[in-house]
């Protein structure tokens, strides 16, 4: 399972904003989903350097610490890695506006200079 997430950001990282991209992360990402419950089966059924599954559901109260501090540790990086990626957005939607306003620019002045250039009748 964590192969086939490791793959879906890798392919999301690399593969660029084509629609290919786009649906191999989408199959990826439903496969990452459906894999879940095999893993939990796996897990439960050959119980080897996995930590002990309970009968009646959840976690054992011995990870409990782990889990809350990991998923607190998650929320923070997630929260970071947002900020990053709106931030740069916004840049990216400022480069963008200033490369219009270059080209209206450069076509304005080219225009100028070809009537300039032309001979008046």
């Amino acid at each position: 399972m964590w192969l086939i997430f490791v793959a879906y950001l890798v392919v999301r990282a690399l593969g660029g904003r084509t629609e290919m991209t786009r649906k191999i992360c989408a199959v990826l990402g439903i496969l990452g989903v459906a894999d879940i419950p095999l893993v939990r089966v796996a897990v439960a059924r050959w119980r080897g350097n996995h930590p002990r599954v309970l009968r009646e559901g959840g976690i054992d109260p011995e990870m409990m610490h782990t889990l809350v501090a990991m998923m607190a540790a998650l929320g923070l990086v997630f929260a970071v890695l947002l900020i990053v990626r709106v931030r740069i957005g916004l840049v990216e939607e400022d480069v963008e506006t200033w490369h219009r306003s270059l080209h209206a620019r450069r076509v304005a002045i080219d225009d100028r200079r070809r009537a300039a250039a032309s001979p008046t009748p």
